[in-house]
């Protein structure tokens, strides 16, 4: 019970964290102009927003995600409490680095900058390292393979399909600096120095 319990403030705050910047970004861009199909966007807002469902159904019926649940030991479910606590702070870290220029679309617009500070700093892609690591925290959290497992099977589908194409749109706005960035930044983990 308390597992769920933090499960549920950590969603609740991950989500607050999610919408108050996503308005912010929304409220003071100029012109967007999309880089990714209706159809991708489609697809991925109805897969997500699917996935949301689930997690309210399992905040409020837990039980009829009862067939997902796998027995852990309590001590992986506190290890998955931090490492969710862990990443919400890392998501806030991130979002915060991104302010304005944030959106779940693959879009540019005309205030356009490329972020080099926060997490940003060492990493190009750290929204997606720290979704990745959530949905681990989340599995071991809630020892529930929906939940958990959902989000870690969502993110490698959207890398899979969409970081190569953000990196291609990334060097045709910003040229030579961009590419000088990813020279001297790690993809989803920073670069180890020798």
């Amino acid at each position: 019970m308390i597992f769920h319990i933090f499960f549920s403030i950590l969603y609740l705050a991950f989500i607050v964290i999610r919408v108050v910047f996503h308005r912010k970004a929304r409220l003071s861009r100029g012109e967007v102009k999309f880089n990714e199909s209706k159809l991708n966007m489609a697809v991925r807002a109805f897969l997500g927003l699917g996935y949301v469902g689930i997690l309210f159904v399992y905040i409020f019926y837990p039980k009829v995600l009862g067939w997902a649940v796998f027995p852990l030991p309590v001590w992986t479910r506190w290890l998955g409490f931090g490492i969710s606590t862990l990443s919400v702070v890392l998501i806030g870290w991130v979002q915060w680095a991104l302010d304005t220029q944030f959106d779940t679309t693959l879009h540019h617009h005309s205030d356009h900058k490329l972020i080099t500070h926060g997490p940003y700093r060492w990493v190009r892609h750290p929204m997606y390292t720290t979704l990745f690591l959530m949905g681990l925290g989340w599995l071991l959290l809630t020892a529930n393979w929906v939940v958990g497992g959902g989000l870690m099977a969502g993110i490698v589908f959207i890398v899979s399909t969409r970081v190569k194409n953000e990196e291609t749109m990334l060097v045709e706005i910003f040229g030579d600096v961009y590419r000088l960035y990813q020279k001297r930044t790690g993809k989803f983990f920073p670069r180890l120095r020798v």
